[in-house]
């Protein structure tokens, strides 16, 4: 029996994870799970229209919240794609809510999480490559997301492929990557 694909599509958010995840579902005909729903969680269950408005409370039951999905593609012991991965929510929590990084919570949801990250079989990372669309203040958040999960990736010595370019491009490398 083939071992199962646990594919993370890492990177910060307008990178490209959830079109690909979409695509690279299809084309490999593995379920996906999709992360990118921040923006629909915060307006149904807090009344707020962005993630970067919830209060350290919010934030955290946002990530337990996707966690939880993530957890459910490994329980099921079968393949599947995620749009994003273990190691960015507590990078996300951190940066957001300028949390130190000895903070005693902080510090054990990173140990989990990165545990879990090690469990994925292939970590696909997309940098940066297009502008977001909104102001510039956004562009540097995303900035110091990118330059805190390349931290977290190296400081561990995880493994992962960049993958860059259009869409058929990108398919095309993880294709490749995963079949090798």
């Amino acid at each position: 029996m083939k071992k199962p694909f646990r594919i993370a599509l890492l990177g910060t958010h307008s990178s490209g994870k959830t079109t690909l995840t979409n695509a690279l579902s299809a084309k490999l005909k593995i379920p996906k799970k999709i992360k990118d729903i921040a923006e629909e969680l915060c307006l149904n269950r807090f009344h707020k229209k962005s993630p970067l408005d919830l209060t350290l409370e919010e934030f955290w039951e946002m990530e337990i919240l996707f966690f939880s999905s993530q957890l459910q593609g490994f329980i099921s012991g079968k393949s599947f794609i995620s749009d994003g991965g273990f190691i960015l929510d507590p990078l996300y929590l951190q940066i957001v809510h300028n949390l130190n990084e000895k903070n005693p919570a902080l510090k054990a949801f990173k140990k989990i999480c990165l545990e879990f990250t090690r469990h994925y079989t292939h970590l696909i990372y997309l940098p940066p490559e297009i502008p977001h669309k909104d102001k510039s203040a956004e562009e540097s958040f995303r900035k110091k997301v990118d330059s805190a999960l390349l931290g977290e990736l190296k400081k561990n010595k995880l493994r992962y492929y960049t993958v860059t370019g259009n869409l058929e491009e990108r398919l095309n490398k993880i294709k490749e990557i995963v079949n090798s």
